[in-house]
This record gives structure tokens, sequence and C-alpha cells, in this order.
């Protein structure tokens, strides 16, 4: 952090009248769908019951949030379009709609993994939760090398279409091999 240069992207405007352009609602709205939606995905079957009036209600809650997030953003409620937290104008344009899918896809299909490879050394193998862990560093050390290295090489080079690709190849091998090499 301390090599990170300092930056204001908009060094027009003063620290109040960019601390008055936030979006307040937006990010209230934002905060609550995506807290109350997560709440209601974790502690579904495993805390309470699915249909529990816990989970139901924070479905519903999260499910009303989103909706007047939506119509907050789109309407700008409370802010304008440039300062609204969510780029609205983004969800027009192909590139970054499919690279966002295509990065939840990857980040799930890392993060299986990250969730499963001690549980099978724990039930297969019978090692404690402590050696399934360290048992997975080898695994979190390549993954965070990896993430550096690719954000070193992106930023020089501006080229992600390559890393996708490859990135997905590997993902989608690993994953082949993993099931089957599996008990």
């Amino acid at each position: 952090m301390l090599l990170v240069k300092s930056h204001k992207p908009q060094s027009t405007s003063t620290s109040s009248e960019q601390v008055g352009a936030f979006d307040y609602l937006g990010t209230v709205l934002q905060a609550g769908s995506l807290a109350s939606t997560t709440i209601a995905i974790n502690f579904g079957g495993t805390v309470y019951p699915w249909s529990s009036g816990q989970i139901i209600v924070l479905f519903v809650v999260g499910g009303i949030l989103w909706v007047l997030f939506v119509i907050q953003q789109q309407l700008n409620i409370l802010t304008t379009a440039e300062t609204r937290i969510f780029p609205i104008h983004f969800l027009g344009m192909k590139e970054p709609v499919m690279l966002a899918i295509l990065m939840a896809a990857n980040n799930a299909g890392a993060f299986v993994p990250i969730y499963y490879i001690p549980l099978f050394f724990q039930f297969t193998q019978g090692s404690t939760a402590l050696r399934s862990s360290v048992e997975l560093l080898p695994l979190l050390v390549l993954i965070t090398v990896t993430i550096m290295a690719n954000g070193m090489i992106l930023s020089k080079t501006g080229i992600y279409k390559p890393w996708y690709l490859f990135g997905s190849i590997l993902l989608i091998t690993g994953g082949v091999l993993m099931c089957m090499l599996s008990p």
C-alpha cells in the first residue's frame, strides 16, 4: 500500500463536493439487498430450514431492496447519472457484461476446490482440519501468485482475452481431473 501512488480521479472538485455527490441511497439499498440475500442463502438449510419464516422474510426483503435499488439507479433518485453507484450504461455493452459473467464463473470454479479439497483430505485420508488446511496452502499460494502476475502483466500489456481463454481451459481440465481422481 505504501508503494501505490495517490490518485484523485476528480481533481477539479473539492473533497466536500465529492462527499456531497456520493450516492448514499444507492449504497444503502445495495448493501441491504446484498446482506439480506447473502444471509438468507447462508443460513437457509443450515441454521434455519428453507421454509422457515426468517429465511422467507430475508429473501422477500432482499428482493424488495433489489427492486428498489434498480429503480433508484434507473431513475437517478437522490443521485445523478454520473454519480450513481452502479454504472447502468455498462449493461448495454457486450464486452463488460461477458467479462463479468466469465469472472463470476471463474471465481466459482476456483472457490469450489478451495472449499472441497480440505473436506476431501479430511474424509478420505483422515487428515485433521489443521493438516488439511496446510495441504491446501500450495493451491492458495499458486492462486495468489498467479493473480498478482496476471495483474502486473495485464497492466503492462492491456491484453486480457488470452488469460480468460487459457484460465478457463485450465479450470475445466483441473475440474475434470479432480472428478476423475476422486474415489
